[in-house]
């Protein structure tokens, strides 16, 4: 599924985790690199549900937020 999404689309996580290790996990996994943009609870002064980590991946695929 993922090879068929991220041949369509920009993709993204956003993770509580911190960043750096869901880079980790996710080039452990070999999908880092179908990702544009990786956020994780340390990349903002908040975390989820608060929508500032989706706001940020908008704003980096300049995406309006609806």
């Amino acid at each position: 599924m993922l090879v068929e999404l991220s041949a369509r689309y920009r993709m993204a996580v956003l993770s509580n985790k911190g960043e750096r290790l869901s880079v980790d996990i996710l080039e452990g996994l070999d999908l880092a690199w179908r990702f544009v943009t990786i956020l994780g609870g340390d990349s903002m002064p908040t975390r989820k549900p608060n929508p500032a980590g989706l706001n940020a991946i908008a704003d980096r695929f300049n995406e309006p937020v609806e």
